[in-house]
């Protein structure tokens, strides 16, 4: 079975649920009933705000009968985003959802890995024998990333040294040593003027499981 990730709220990723029905059958609409994957292709048709929540709008390419307590999502195949819905109403092949708050990303990673998308931690760095301070993006016991804007990316390279020397102020008994794997921009709208750095641990590193269970997560 597919795994995903927390990615973060439905605002930032509005815009590539939006931009799904420029690639035509990318977007498909599941639910599970009974232990039974239904899944089938829609577009999107319209969003709006009403008062706390968001209404979208999907059509559908054939008719179906949905269950009207059982969530229904929406997965987006080109970037591997899940969006989970509430049943609101459905006529001739038109699903309205109201979609949840808390948006999903495929796993790609075997290694699991924790993302702040609801809270700040920042770590210190030594890279080229200068000292950096940035928001951590994510972590696992393999490595970790980090988002920046492109202008401070350009300054690293990868395949180059980098020692991660602090996590959220607390100093780190002895700096865990990596290297950087890849620089690429980020790929969602939200994030435009951005790249992601992601950094590999030279050793299997146990900071995620000291992560996770520091804020409770383990």
């Amino acid at each position: 079975m597919e795994s995903f990730r927390p990615a973060g709220t439905l605002s930032q990723f509005l815009t590539d649920l939006k931009s799904s029905k420029d690639n035509k059958g990318s977007l498909m609409v599941w639910q599970t009933v009974k232990g039974k994957k239904n899944v089938l292709k829609g577009s999107y048709a319209s969003h709006k705000k009403e008062k706390e929540t968001t209404i979208v709008n999907i059509h559908l390419e054939k008719n179906h009968s949905f269950e009207k307590d059982s969530p229904i999502f929406l997965y987006e195949e080109v970037n591997g985003i899940l969006f989970k819905g509430e049943y609101s109403y459905y006529v001739n092949q038109n699903l309205k959802l109201i979609i949840d708050e808390k948006v999903f990303l495929k796993e790609k990673r075997k290694s699991p890995r924790f993302g702040f998308h609801y809270s700040e931690v920042k770590v210190e760095l030594e890279y080229q024998k200068n000292t950096y301070e940035f928001k951590l993006k994510d972590v696992s016991d393999l490595g970790y990333s980090l988002e920046l804007k492109h202008k401070i990316a350009e300054h690293f390279k990868t395949s180059e040294a980098i020692n991660l020397l602090s996590v959220h102020g607390v100093e780190l008994p002895k700096p865990i040593a990596g290297s950087i794997i890849y620089i690429q921009k980020s790929p969602h709208k939200w994030s435009k003027g951005h790249s992601i750095i992601g950094i590999k641990f030279n050793r299997k590193s146990k900071l995620f499981t000291l992560i996770a269970k520091q804020m409770g997560l383990s």
